[in-house]
């Protein structure tokens, strides 16, 4: 379980070979209007056009259009992470270890 009230958001893009770390904050305990979120995602492909993308996935029963946020650098070899909660708190216990 996260204890903080603002989850912070670290968004990983690799470009060639070259990693750019972006922490973002966002309240994920706040409901968000999706209008709000839709301009969230257009700044996403205007701040990393390279590598972000939207794409319409499909409509909703009411014709509205269900969108999504494609992340990637055009390489034909796909890739998919995840971070699970067992991992993320692995992750934190490791990083302490090291210290």
């Amino acid at each position: 379980m996260l204890f903080s009230v603002g989850l912070s958001l670290v968004v990983l893009l690799s470009v060639v070979g070259a990693a750019t770390v972006e922490r973002v904050e966002y309240d994920y305990y706040k409901y968000h209007p999706m209008p709000e979120i839709t301009d969230w995602m257009v700044q996403a492909v205007k701040d990393y056009p390279e590598v972000v993308t939207i794409v319409e996935y499909g409509q909703t029963y009411e014709k509205r259009t269900i969108s999504l946020l494609k992340i990637g650098n055009g390489s034909p070899r796909p890739s998919v992470s995840t971070l699970s909660e067992r991992s993320f708190k692995h992750t934190k216990r490791t990083q302490r270890c090291k210290r």
